[in-house]
């Protein structure tokens, strides 16, 4: 896709909605302005039920679909890849229920003085979405949650726990307004590329093989 729109003369936009959440963009700030010090570590989670959209059990085919990695988990893949870079190494674990739709996988990617996890679910039924991120510092440890989407929770070393207010804006409109104003200037974005999610892409399915192999797998 990235070349065909290259050789076309086209824009490409992937809709890697996360980076246009308010909550992500503050964690994503803090990470590279370091405030309150070295990243030591972060975890990043979303579930969900099976997706009942998409037609003839679509999604529970990986063979059409990328099944849950690709459809649900890619989108934390490519925050971690946004504002960390690439990992040297990454180790995944995965469990799979193909009667249920079940499908879990745990990655831990090992930077050199962190240690970054990210969790992607379908879980049985559907409870409805759910994500969260927790984010240590040398000084403080930020949370959040889509129950309280509209405010981070900081954790200081010293002093009292405070709130982040976050703006009180909705991340799919800011993504399509995006999406227009490329489309309309024939320029791609350069808040999320084509070969950054292709990037990310390609590291999920780097995921799925170290869960295959039950080994850790190097990207660099």
């Amino acid at each position: 896709m990235c070349d065909a729109a290259e050789r076309a003369g086209k824009v490409l936009f992937i809709g890697h909605v996360v980076r246009f959440f308010p909550a992500y963009q503050k964690i994503y700030q803090l990470i590279r302005s370091a405030p309150y010090g070295q990243l030591l570590a972060a975890d990043f989670s979303r579930t969900c039920g099976l997706p009942g959209w998409g037609g003839r059990n679509w999604f529970a085919d990986p063979a059409r679909s990328g099944g849950m990695p690709v459809d649900l988990h890619i989108h934390d893949v490519d925050f971690v890849l946004h504002a960390l870079g690439a990992p040297p190494e990454l180790r995944t674990y995965r469990v799979s229920n193909r009667r249920t739709g079940v499908d879990v996988i745990r990655t831990m990617y090992l930077y050199d003085g962190a240690l970054v996890t990210s969790y992607g679910a379908w879980v049985q039924r559907s409870g409805g979405f759910s994500a969260w991120a927790t984010v240590t510092f040398e000084e403080a440890t930020l949370t959040w949650h889509t129950d309280r989407a509209g405010e981070l929770l900081l954790l200081p070393a010293e002093g009292e726990p405070e709130t982040i207010e976050l703006p009180n804006v909705d991340g799919y409109e800011t993504e399509l307004r995006e999406f227009v104003r490329c489309a309309n200037a024939g320029q791609p974005s350069p808040a999320v590329s084509p070969q950054s999610a292709l990037a990310a892409l390609r590291v999920t399915h780097l995921e799925m093989e170290s869960a295959r192999q039950d080994a850790p797998v190097r990207l660099c």
